[in-house]
């Protein structure tokens, strides 16, 4: 059995980790869209401004034209930035579906 710390470890060989500048470059360009994938409990203490909320257990469907639940900012061509509370949790799940999903995170 793989441990959690190993997926995580695993997770984030594949993806890319961005400052906080590299993300503000990137969403001034108009290329990127900024995803909170942190659960709606969790937004007490605000998002970061231009990001949409996609809960991590909604990701699919919010990415998927063909549901009813789809977000038209998520699309292919686009960067997708994924931003989480806790990075561990958000690298194994989120950063791997998105890349499954045919993204650029």
């Amino acid at each position: 059995m793989t441990s959690v710390m190993e997926l995580v470890r695993m997770a984030r060989e594949q993806v890319e980790n961005l400052t906080p500048e590299e993300v503000a470059a990137e969403l001034a360009d108009g290329t990127a869209v900024l995803v909170d994938t942190r659960e709606a409990s969790e937004l007490s203490s605000g998002m970061i401004p231009g990001a949409i909320h996609a809960p991590r257990g909604m990701l699919e469907f919010h990415a998927d034209p063909g549901t009813k639940d789809h977000l038209g900012e998520l699309q292919p061509e686009r960067r997708v930035i994924i931003y989480r509370a806790a990075r561990s949790r958000a690298v194994p799940t989120a950063g791997r579906r998105a890349r499954e999903a045919g993204w650029h995170p």
